[in-house]
């Protein structure tokens, strides 16, 4: 749905009426089909199986502002050990649709395309219970090609559509305009480096029959992004969490929570817009399915990206449910892949898909 500028609350009060009714139905089905993959889960290992931890899904919450800001991904507590390094190789790919707008001198927000994310880690370990990791990512946001399938998706599970459906299809705008002018904007058919994050974690419980292994990390992302075509916030980004793992023959559970204190664009912070501290919960849980391949299921509950733009295609908070599998492709590398869906459905991507291989870990 296309919003008029000089009628900022055009079409919006149309989108809220076609969100809100379905949120229930939508967490409904979703937790049927989790209960479905655990139930069917039961049914192995056989005995003969050898339990690996191959998770959890190592990806999080897509949005093209939360891209900008230092990312931490779920990850097992145990630490590379020294002097070794692995590598890891991912994609995700993203849709999304969110248009809100208001009187001077809110503006108007859209958020209408798809864009992707590409990235290679590299990962070392500096004692025997301490790791660095360092990425380098490359940003891309275009019309895309998924808008009728997507539409078709949420139509054939009644999930809400927050207004695709009335939107042309295959469109493409992302911006925030306001005051007459252009705060914010992720650029279309651009490719770029996003910006640089590098983590240390140290171990600091080894799992046992007493419980739990423990670990925390801390991170720092420098800004190499270009801010102008919206891959980078153009600041130092800080961040710290604590991460969790417990393993139970064939299952594996895992969780972490991460503080992030993210720098705020310079065209956002001219009409009065910061992000603010963002917080992370993540909870993952893996079942052995056979001696190569697992099951995986993920929860990430992410903070608001802002308060200062009170709509909440930009102000609500992100409760990402990824579903997916890990299997060996050999002794050394593991493939992971995912498909996401923001339970909330308010602020973050419609659909996502997610690709990784660990080589390593």
């Amino acid at each position: 749905m296309v919003i008029d500028e000089s009628k900022p609350h055009s079409g919006l009060r149309d989108l809220a009426q076609v969100r809100g009714p379905h949120i229930a139905m939508k967490l409904a089905k979703v937790a049927l089909l989790v209960v479905l993959m655990t139930g069917c889960s039961a049914l192995a290992p056989g005995a003969d199986v050898t339990y690996r931890a191959r998770g959890p899904l190592a990806t999080r919450p897509q949005h093209p502002m939360l891209l900008t800001m230092l990312g931490p991904r779920p990850r097992s507590v145990r630490t590379q050990p020294e002097g070794s390094t692995a590598y890891a190789a991912d994609l995700s790919w993203s849709s999304i649709f969110e248009q809100a707008g208001g009187p001077p001198p809110l503006g108007v927000f859209r958020m209408d395309g798809e864009f992707g994310r590409a990235s290679v880690r590299a990962r070392h370990g500096l004692g025997p219970d301490t790791d660095i990791e360092i990425e380098i990512a490359a940003l891309y946001a275009s019309s895309g090609f998924l808008d009728q399938f997507v539409n078709d998706f949420h139509d054939l599970f009644g999930f809400p559509d927050s207004g695709r459906s009335l939107a042309p299809v295959d469109d493409f705008r992302m911006s925030f305009t306001s005051g007459g002018a252009q705060r914010y904007r992720f650029a279309e058919d651009t490719l770029g480096f996003g910006d640089l994050p590098v983590f240390l974690t140290h171990r600091v419980r080894r799992e046992d029959e007493d419980g739990p292994g423990v670990a925390v990390r801390v991170g720092v992302e420098f800004p190499t992004g270009d801010e102008a075509d919206g891959f980078s916030n153009g600041g130092i980004d800080f961040g710290a969490g604590v991460l969790i793992e417990r393993a139970r023959g064939p299952w594996v559970f895992t969780g972490s929570f991460d503080v992030i204190l993210p720098a705020s664009p310079d065209g956002l912070k001219t009409v009065g817009i910061e992000y603010g501290e963002q917080y992370r919960l993540q909870v993952g849980c893996e079942r052995n399915w056979t001696d190569r391949l697992s099951l995986l299921a993920n929860l990430h509950l992410r903070s608001p990206i802002t308060d200062d733009f009170a709509f909440e295609e930009i102000d609500r908070e992100i409760l990402d449910l990824g579903l997916g599998f890990a299997w060996d492709v050999s002794d050394d590398a593991i493939l992971q892949a995912s498909f996401h869906e923001d339970l909330v459905s308010a602020t973050g991507a419609d659909f996502g898909v997610f690709v990784g291989l660990l080589v390593g870990f």
